[in-house]
């Protein structure tokens, strides 16, 4: 029998009882069955009302599939946006598993359980770029400034990096030797830094070789496919991770790669559905005026104080969210889990 998943439309619901102090829940979108929405991000250039979210699905038991890409006005609820893109033909899986965007947020990569790697223009709303050569489902990717250069890693780690216009074959592979949390070029395209379980390490892009090794004093987790483990700073000084020996997350200092602080998310009560498993953290959102880090869980989110680790304060509500993004003004948190999307109005000292 053959059975399509599709992701429908959104539909705007009336605010429920969510709202507590601290952040106002504004809006909440109902996406139907259930279908999980895997990236989000804001438009290039546009009010900061304007989010677009991709919900991606797949026709598991035929060749091909493919991925929905849904784009609308996150304050007044009106749908701008809703196309279908179709997967590579011959390739029975093509479940989109995350996303990393470009320095200018326009060119976003997708990674998949395909082989191939797609670059999706979100002005034109186009695949632009499709590189090959990967032969496992990618897992990380990062995009250098100016589109220089490409880089993506698979489930067995290893890392192939393209050049802007040679897509049929990588120039460039390097396989770390560890399990790959997160892909960053440094430099414009001459170094990328692998951030692995154990350790950071800075190659040469041209000529593959390494440069430099930072042990970490905690182990990160590595688990799933999805690049939102690791989440650097805007400065690039440090990083919020998933620990992989308990449900931690730690704030790391990229240089010494020693762990400025950490919080216990296995001490909070465990989600009633599965009461036997830990709370691990979920999705992560720094503020753009630095003064906050939002940090998921089952029963809502934390906000921290990226300096210290203070906990600044705990907002509930009812789906715990997978992804989470800031507007670019800073005035409003968008949080994205299997089957909803909500809007909140974010408060001082988060927004200016």
């Amino acid at each position: 029998m053959r059975v399509i998943f599709m992701l429908a439309a959104l539909v705007l619901a009336t605010p429920s009882a969510r709202a507590q102090s601290g952040f106002e829940h504004v809006k909440w979108f109902q996406i139907h069955f259930c279908r999980d929405v895997n990236h989000l991000t804001y438009l290039p250039q546009r009010s900061s009302s304007e989010l677009p979210a991709y919900g991606f699905a797949a026709d598991k038991w035929a060749d091909g599939g493919g991925f929905h890409y849904y784009e609308w006005d996150m304050l007044s609820g009106r749908e701008l946006a809703h196309l279908e893109f179709p997967g590579s033909a011959g390739i029975a899986r093509i479940d989109l598993d995350a996303a990393t965007k470009d320095e200018s947020g326009r060119y976003v990569m997708l990674l998949s359980k395909s082989h191939d790697v797609p670059v999706f223009d979100l002005e034109t709303k186009t695949v632009v770029r499709r590189f090959a050569g990967h032969r496992q489902a990618t897992r990380h990717g990062a995009i250098a400034p100016g589109r220089a250069a490409y880089a993506a890693a698979d489930e067995r780690n290893k890392i192939w990096i393209w050049r802007e216009g040679d897509e049929t074959m990588p120039f460039q592979r390097i396989d770390p030797a560890g399990q790959v949390a997160h892909l960053q070029f440094l430099e414009s395209a001459a170094k990328l830094r692998v951030v692995t379980k154990d350790e950071i390490r800075v190659y040469d892009v041209e000529a593959g070789t390494l440069l430099a090794t930072t042990p970490l004093e905690v182990e990160l987790s590595t688990n799933g496919f999805s690049p939102d483990q690791v989440h650097f700073t805007a400065d690039g000084t440090r990083f919020l991770a998933r620990i992989s020996t308990a449900p931690f997350v730690a704030m790391v200092d990229a240089t010494t790669g020693v762990k400025v602080w950490d919080y216990d998310f296995g001490n909070l009560p465990p989600n009633p559905s599965f009461p036997m498993m830990p709370n691990w953290p979920k999705g992560v959102a720094y503020s753009p005026n630095g003064q906050c880090a939002v940090v998921g869980e089952w029963q809502g989110f934390r906000v921290f104080d990226p300096a210290s680790g203070t906990e600044r304060l705990f907002q509930r509500h009812n789906a715990g969210s997978e992804y989470y993004v800031f507007s670019p003004d800073g005035k409003y948190l968008i949080s994205a889990g299997s089957c909803n999307l909500d809007v909140w109005k974010v408060p001082a000292p988060c927004a200016d």
